[in-house]
């Protein structure tokens, strides 16, 4: 399920890596977003970080399909919260943004990137 969500300044903390798009099947790891997934519930069990239930994956895109983008695994918070150690941040500005809800498996997630860059976003207007 997609939708449009306006997000107040933010920052999301959580685990950064890099991945390439599913559009380079060559170069793409199915493995790398479910592993930051996985460091993130690891690293953030017992901290105030999973208390709310609501995480967020944020890509940041590289526009060559030659180079990897960067995605953070985490959950948003407000903008003057302390980076816990461990941990890395990126600035979400104030707007509205595509949120696309990822069920089932998260090993499953690039099905859930197609669909939301092959149908939703060429469908959104």
């Amino acid at each position: 399920m997609s939708q449009v969500i306006t997000i107040n300044k933010s920052l999301l903390i959580g685990v950064k890596t890099f991945v390439f798009t599913i559009f380079n099947q060559e170069k793409y790891d199915p493995k790398a977003i479910p592993g930051a997934w996985q460091e993130f519930f690891s690293r953030a069990a017992g901290t105030d970080l999973v208390k709310d239930g609501t995480y967020y994956g944020v890509s940041i895109p590289n526009m060559s399909l030659d180079a990897p983008m960067e995605y953070f695994a985490g959950v948003l918070v407000d903008e003057n919260v302390e980076v816990p150690s461990g941990f890395e941040s990126v600035d979400i500005p104030a707007g509205n943004y595509l949120g696309h809800l990822h069920t089932g498996p998260i090993t499953n997630i690039a099905f859930s990137y197609q669909k939301a860059y092959m149908e939703t976003l060429p469908n959104s207007g």
